[in-house]
């Protein structure tokens, strides 16, 4: 877990997007990538969602299962990553780089190795024996939120200004939630049930760096964006 989690800090991916002087095409170009690719995180989460209450009910925990279900209902746009925030940075980006970017060709965008394996990880748990270690992995989410969404608003606003920022979705999901009803029905059911602890530490952990690896995606597919209209620019143009 411990592993798991240092990479939020540690990841040097993360870090060319996160830090205080990072080129403003690059963050623009990950938020793009994020809310584009996000798309499928977006829809797998709905289907995710119907098989909550009737597998924890299959194994005796059917109250875990209908709680698990309300609140996952309740992150149905999947933390801000639904594409809807391409309407606001692909016209930014437009107007500012290059290549230019088309948002119906980038929402037809295959998801990456990253986000099939982290649906995996979700699948696994929900077709085994601890299908509520889903609430595990949404504790981690929102260890990320906690110690990423800061780090992220304050790079979005310096790259671009906080009025665009303060109409992103992606920035609303990635905010940390006060009062974590998440790690207050874990605690509870750890107290219930002790023996579970490195079972779901491990379903937690395992969520949370194919979670950061689908993070890692985009900032590589962002730093090729990046470097394309770069190199586009410093081309000679032809008499």
């Amino acid at each position: 877990m411990q592993l798991a989690r240092a990479r939020i800090t540690d990841d040097p991916m993360l870090a060319r997007v996160l830090t205080p002087d990072a080129e403003s095409r690059l963050v623009l170009a990950f938020l793009i990538q994020l809310s584009a690719l996000g798309r499928h995180l977006s829809t797998a989460h709905e289907t995710l969602i119907q098989h909550i209450t009737p597998r924890c009910r299959a194994v005796g925990r059917a109250k875990l299962g209908r709680e698990l279900t309300t609140r996952a209902r309740r992150e149905a746009a999947y933390r801000g990553m639904s594409g809807e925030d391409l309407e606001v940075l692909v016209p930014r980006w437009n107007r500012h780089h290059s290549p230019q970017l088309c948002i119906d060709t980038l929402l037809d965008a295959a998801p990456t190795e990253a986000m099939q394996a982290y649906l995996r990880v979700h699948m696994r748990s929900l077709e085994g024996p601890l299908p509520f270690a889903l609430l595990a992995m949404e504790v981690e989410l929102e260890h990320l939120a906690a110690h990423l969404g800061p780090a992220l608003e304050d790079a979005c606003e310096s790259a671009l200004g906080p009025e665009l920022a303060g109409e992103l979705a992606i920035l609303e999901g990635f905010a940390p939630r006060r009062g974590s009803q998440s790690l207050a029905t874990l605690d509870r059911l750890l107290t219930e049930a002790p023996e579970l602890a490195k079972d779901l530490a491990r379903a937690g952990a395992s969520s949370l760096s194919a979670f950061i690896d689908i993070l890692d995606d985009c900032v590589s597919r962002a730093e090729s964006i990046a470097a394309y209209g770069q190199l586009q620019a410093h081309q000679p143009r032809s008499a």
